[in-house]
């Protein structure tokens, strides 16, 4: 008689307690989820994060906003690195032995981690990439919440062509990796899409949000907003990147509307000296209330590039801003959004903020759009999968 594992273990490698970055709202949605659907619930990280690590005052974050989920966190060493890259190379050159290669290990490198395996049931993995920075994993047990297509974010990132030989390498082994798993959870339609593409025994869930569906909350009563816009945005370069080139593209039309930026964004020395011409854009850093921010303001700024979908702008809808978005953030977004997204354009910007009847009923469609984003993925399907991976038995 085989023991039954009934512990869940969520994989993010980052300290995530207090959000700052979109993937830690995804991850922070997924604990929040997880603590109420199941019994025993683990979270295992990295300790050395180098951009997010786990500090006294972030373990105490954690501790008080999920009291009954316990922190496992251990460093993440040079062998543990070089091994992942060996994973993910021969993955990428044979990936029929995709599972195979996942189960590597440095015995005695990861004891606390060792010893959860001995009683986990099934893993909840944020990004394919933690797959193979686990120290062996099994990965028939693995739910992996991609967040992107890590070989396309790369590609943008290096601005290289998407059919690059590196590219498609790493394409190879990111498909291969997660087809070895149970089930890939997908952020936006398009992915969704393209995942139950490529994936030939996964399957494949579209997961908008963690959070179970609300009831279309009331528009806010008009107070004094002071600010046109608001963009919030971590330190991703990606972020900058997409800012930056707003405002040399539209700087001169946009030094018209007061812009508020808030987040580690407004640490990157590229995002000062581009700021630096407009007395117009105020920034703030990183704000802990963000709603206070969006109460004082009309609209929400998503000039930002990448894959996957743009938590910046579901949060910004939640409020019941409506949101000038790029192209891309457009691609991440289930349909219905008319009304709530619009582009980073003059025309459509004056046609929404410049008159009050409009902009009440652009935050209207905002507060509805969001309803239909909330209610419209499978997170009940992806949590019966992972109810599924807990009855398989032991080895």
């Amino acid at each position: 008689m085989y023991p039954k594992l009934s512990t869940v273990v969520v994989v993010f490698t980052a300290a995530f307690a207090v959000e700052m970055d979109g993937s830690h709202a995804r991850a922070a949605s997924l604990v929040n989820r997880l603590s109420a659907e199941f019994d025993d619930v683990v979270v295992y990280s990295h300790e050395n994060h180098h951009q997010f690590p786990w500090t006294e005052d972030a373990k105490e974050a954690f501790r008080r906003r999920w009291p009954g989920v316990k922190l496992v966190t251990e460093p993440y060493t040079r062998s543990l690195g070089r091994v992942a890259s060996l994973k993910n190379f021969a993955i990428s050159l044979f990936p029929k032995k995709a599972a195979q290669l996942l189960r590597m290990r440095i015995p005695k490198a990861t004891p606390l981690f060792d010893e959860l395996k001995t009683r986990a049931g099934a893993f909840v993995v944020s990004y394919k990439y933690a797959l193979s920075q686990l120290n062996g994993v099994d990965t028939s047990r693995c739910v992996v919440d991609t967040h992107d297509v890590l070989s396309l974010k790369w590609a943008k990132l290096e601005d290289v062509s998407p059919i690059s030989t590196n590219v498609l390498r790493k394409l190879r082994g990111e498909i291969a990796a997660l087809d070895a798993t149970s089930g890939v959870v997908a952020i936006s339609p398009t992915e969704a899409t393209f995942f139950r593409i490529m994936l030939s025994k996964a399957t494949t869930f579209y997961v908008s949000s963690w959070d179970r569906p609300k009831a279309e909350m009331a528009v806010s009563p008009k107070t004094n907003r002071d600010f046109d816009f608001v963009f919030v945005a971590s330190g991703y370069v990606m972020n900058a990147r997409g800012f930056c080139g707003m405002l040399a593209r539209d700087g001169e039309w946009l030094s018209r509307y007061r812009i508020a930026v808030c987040g580690r964004i407004c640490d990157d020395p590229d995002v000062i000296a581009a700021v630096a011409p407009f007395p117009s854009i105020e920034l703030l850093g990183f704000v802990d209330k963000i709603e206070e921010v969006y109460a004082r303001s009309k609209a929400a700024l998503v000039p930002v590039d990448g894959t996957g979908l743009k938590m910046k702008l579901i949060s910004a809808l939640a409020s019941g801003l409506p949101a000038f978005a790029s192209t891309q953030a457009f691609e991440g977004l289930p349909p219905g959004y008319d009304g709530a997204v619009f582009p980073i354009n003059e025309a459509a910007v004056r046609t929404v903020l410049d008159d009050d009847q409009n902009l009440a009923e652009a935050r209207v469609s905002a507060i509805r759009y969001h309803a239909i984003f909330n209610a419209s993925g499978e997170s009940d399907a992806a949590v019966s999968a992972i109810r599924s991976v807990l009855s398989l038995p032991s080895a």
